[in-house]
Parts: C-alpha cells; sequence; structure tokens
C-alpha cells in the first residue's frame, strides 16, 4: 500500500505479497490459504505432508520423528514412567513366583495383565509422533488390544473365582487352568486387534490436513474422508460396543463374587479396578464427544486426555490387583487366602511347650468313581500324632495316617506311558474308601509320600518294641515259674 510523502507499507505475515504480486519469502513445500494481503501477523505457509513448520514458517523443515510442542514431551514422559513402574512389577512378580501370596494370584495371568498395560504405554507412545498411516492404524489397534488383554484376563479371573468359591462343582476343571485363559484372552486380544484394523481401514482413515473453524491453525492428523464419516462413527460404535460389553460383564463378574472376599481378597480388587476403569472411560469419552475442536489448543486437550486415561488404566489396575501380593502395601503380606504347603517347623523348645509339627497340603480330591467331581481339599498331616485330617466341602474326616494306602495312579495313557506320576489313589478308614488325590506339582506328592512312609516305620518301630518288651516279660514270667517249681520239689524232698 502506497501512501504519499512516505514508504511502501507491507502486511506482516510470510503469506503476503510483495508489489508486483510474488511472495518476498515463499512457501518451499507448501501453499498459502488466502492469497490476499495484509492478513493476521501469525499467518504461515500450510505444509504438503511430510513436511512441517518448527522453527520457521516456509515449510521448509521435514517432519519429526515426534510432534513438536509440549504434547508429545508430555507424553513421552508418561510412557517411560509407566513402562518403569509395569517393568518393576513384572520384575517383582517373577523373583517371588513361588512365594503364596503370589502364586494364589496366578503369576501367568498377571504377566499376561501386564503384557497388555505395556501395550496400553507404547500406545502413549505412538500418541506422541508425527502422523502417518501406521501411526493411525497404532493409534486405534494398540489401545484395543491392550483393553482386550487386561479386561479379558480380568473377566476370566473373576469367573475362575466365581467358580472355585462354592458358586459351582467344576472349579479343578482343566477349563480352569492358566495356560487355557491365557489362550481364550489371546484370542480375544487378536480379535481386538483385527476389528480395529478392519474398521480404520472400512473408515478409510489416513493423514488429512486438519483445519479450525474461527482460526487460522492446520495440522495433520488421523481423520476420515468427509463422505465416509457415517460409516466411521458406525464402525467405531461397534467396536466401543464389543469393549462396553466386555467392561459390563466384568462389572457383573466383580458382583456376583461379592461374597468371596471373605475368603479371598482378589475379589474385592477386581470390582474396584473396573469400576475405576469404567470412570475413566467414561470421562475420556466425554472429552472427546463433548468438548468442540474450534482450535489447535483444544485439540491438543484431547490428545493429552486420551494418553492420561490410558496411563491410569494401565497403572492403577497392576497396581491394585497386585501391590498386596508383591508386599507393597503397608509392607503386609497379601491378604488372599492361605495357600501354605510347607510344614510349620517345630523344635526342640516348642516340643517342649506342647506344639506339634504339622504339614498342610492343598489338593484336589474326589471320591474314585465315574461320577464323582473335583473338589478342594486341605490336607492336615502330624506325623507326631500318626494323624491325617482332611478338610473339604463334603469330605471333612480325621484318620489314622499310618494305616492309610497309597496307590500311584496316572490319569492319562500319555502319562502311563511316560511313567507320569500325576496323582495317587489314597484308602481311607476301616472301610478303605478309595480316594483320588490330586497334588499341586510332584514335589509335594512326593513329600506326602514320604511323611507317609516315614510314619509308618515309625509306627512299626513302635510295634516291633512293644513285642520286644512282652517276650521279655512271658521270660520273666516263665523262669519264675520254674524257681517256684524246683523251691516246691525241694520242700516235698525235705518232707
Amino acid at each position: 500500500m502506497n501512501y504519499s510523502n512516505s514508504a511502501p507499507m507491507y502486511g506482516q505475515s510470510i503469506c503476503d505479497v510483495d508489489v508486483d504480486g510474488t511472495y518476498k519469502n515463499p512457501c518451499i513445500h507448501g501453499r498459502c490459504i488466502d492469497p490476499y494481503p495484509f492478513q493476521a501477523p501469525d499467518q504461515v505457509c500450510v505444509c504438503d505432508y511430510g513436511y512441517q513448520n518448527v522453527n520457521k514458517n516456509d515449510c521448509s523443515e521435514p517432519t519429526p520423528v515426534f510432534t513438536p510442542g509440549f504434547v508429545s514431551k508430555i507424553q513421552i514422559t508418561l510412557f517411560l514412567v509407566g513402562t518403569t513402574i509395569l517393568l518393576i512389577m513384572g520384575y517383582c512378580i517373577i523373583t517371588k513366583r513361588n512365594e503364596p501370596d503370589v502364586k494364589s494370584i496366578s503369576p501367568f495371568c498377571c504377566m499376561f495383565i501386564l503384557t497388555g498395560c505395556l501395550v496400553g504405554t507404547a500406545a502413549i507412545l505412538t500418541q506422541g509422533f508425527s502422523t502417518s498411516n501406521t501411526v493411525c492404524h497404532a493409534h486405534a489397534i494398540l489401545p484395543a488390544v491392550a483393553f482386550g488383554m487386561i479386561f479379558s484376563m480380568i473377566l476370566a479371573k473373576a469367573i475362575r473365582i466365581f467358580l472355585i468359591f462354592g458358586y459351582s462343582k467344576i472349579a479343578r476343571s482343566r477349563f480352569l487352568k492358566d495356560d487355557f485363559l491365557i489362550a481364550c484372552c489371546s484370542v480375544v486380544a487378536v480379535f481386538e486387534g483385527v476389528f480395529a484394523s478392519r474398521v480404520l481401514d472400512g473408515s478409510g482413515v489416513e493423514p488429512r490436513l486438519q483445519t479450525f473453524e474461527g482460526s487460522s491453525d492446520s495440522l495433520w492428523a488421523c481423520a476420515s474422508a468427509d463422505d465416509k464419516e457415517d460409516t466411521t462413527n458406525r464402525l467405531f460404535g461397534g467396536l466401543l460396543g464389543f469393549n462396553a460389553i466386555l467392561l459390563v460383564l466384568c462389572i457383573v463378574m466383580g458382583w456376583m463374587t461379592r461374597k468371596a472376599s471373605e475368603k479371598f481378597d482378589e475379589s474385592r480388587k477386581v470390582g474396584i479396578v473396573v469400576a475405576i476403569s469404567t470412570l475413566f472411560v467414561v470421562l475420556d469419552l466425554g472429552v472427546n464427544l463433548g468438548i468442540p475442536q474450534h482450535s489447535e489448543g483444544m485439540f491438543n486437550v484431547r490428545r493429552i486426555f486420551d494418553s492420561v486415561t490410558i496411563f491410569l488404566v494401565a497403572i492403577a489396575t497392576p497396581s491394585i490387583l497386585f501391590s498386596k501380593a508383591l508386599g507393597f502395601a503397608n509392607n503386609q503380606p497379601n491378604g488372599n487366602i492361605s495357600h501354605y504347603t510347607s510344614d510349620i517347623n517345630s523344635t526342640q523348645a516348642d516340643q517342649n511347650d506342647g506344639l506339634v509339627k504339622t504339614y498342610m497340603f492343598h489338593t484336589g480330591l474326589k471320591l474314585n468313581r465315574p461320577t464323582s467331581l473335583w473338589k478342594s481339599a486341605v490336607f492336615m498331616v502330624m506325623p507326631d500324632l500318626d494323624l491325617l485330617i482332611i478338610l473339604s466341602e463334603s469330605n471333612n474326616g480325621t484318620y489314622t495316617f499310618s494305616q492309610s494306602n497309597i496307590n500311584i495312579q496316572e490319569k492319562t495313557t500319555k502319562a502311563a506311558k511316560a511313567k507320569s506320576e500325576e496323582c495317587i489313589e489314597l484308602l481311607l478308614g476301616t472301610r478303605k474308601t478309595s480316594y483320588l488325590v490330586e497334588f499341586p506339582h510332584k514335589e509335594k506328592m512326593d513329600e506326602f509320600r514320604s511323611l507317609r512312609a516315614s510314619t509308618g516305620m515309625k509306627k512299626a518301630g513302635q510295634t516291633n518294641s512293644l513285642g520286644n518288651s512282652s517276650k521279655g516279660r512271658e521270660k520273666a514270667s516263665v523262669s519264675n515259674l520254674a524257681t517256684i517249681a524246683a523251691t516246691h520239689r525241694a520242700s516235698l524232698q525235705e518232707i
């Protein structure tokens, strides 16, 4: 613009043209949206895909790995903090896996949940990456897989708690073993990932230039085409609906196992985890759907809230479930049901105080009949008293330990061929009722058998000593009778 008696005036932005209609500093890998002069001073070039304004405004800088700005720094920090916490928990579970309190929460299932949490923290890191087609897929697939791994395993553990503590008589089914639960939950996680990938492909989500009404801000973000908005909403609604069903089932099982918390404290933790996670997810959906995206700043608020939600779910879940078992809560052992199978040692001083050495074994027990079902039982062996106490749902009893008979059983043809001892047949009582007893592992079975052998030998030794003393008394009585007879004969000769 020219004024009389003054120098020409120009607009202050990079997109203002010179007097000859050209740009003083043209955009290198981009364009100016508005071709007219006197634009806003902060107007910059709109960059092509693969370029971004970081320190300059002419789109001459390639897109960096991480999105410039404070949002990506927050996401990287959340990733590092979350990963460190989860790795520490995983290390503690591995090193303490043989401790009773950690065994009671199934270390392999816990590691599966931790793996899902690590996938969630990886999703936080990808949200800090600059937009690309791979990053767009990671934004949807990784959170879906993490959610499926975490809450499918929580649901499986809740179902197992429901079946174990008095709600059903199939608690010892092989379908409740850790490996079967992990396999089922892995199928759910894979389904979640494939479903999320199909949703992205069907809705045409890819890097697209985003502009905002009432603002000159623009950025590249993952979005669908305008003509596929309804399809995108329908497909993502299906994905959210599937996860909502999974979450509702967790809530239902948490409610149905609420009474089991009196016997097994983990059931209460399942309900707490599901409630907290549901709250976080609902708040995140409210932010994403309720806050209008009128500027880049509001768009960043949504990014931060998504990352914080994933972080809280990934950290709160294992912290609540595993903290007491790992000794992080008040440095006290877990309040779960006791799974101690080692003996209660007694010293000589203890024996003088009247204490008796007791061995406890957590086993499976059933009558040796085709129609009988497995039940959980606790065997208490007191070798000093020659006593066996069985505590079970319907087979409680006290037996003389040395009078029990043990036979090794192989439950399957494969085990029989391999000479693998899987359980024992135990004959108890005067009627020699036959039971099948299954131990957690072979070491405990061998310990039980060695106790039976040592008790039997001790009982036999006591019987032999009693027999020897009886024979001594008989010999003494015979010699006394002979002495009396000889005395009588002498008396008769004298007479």
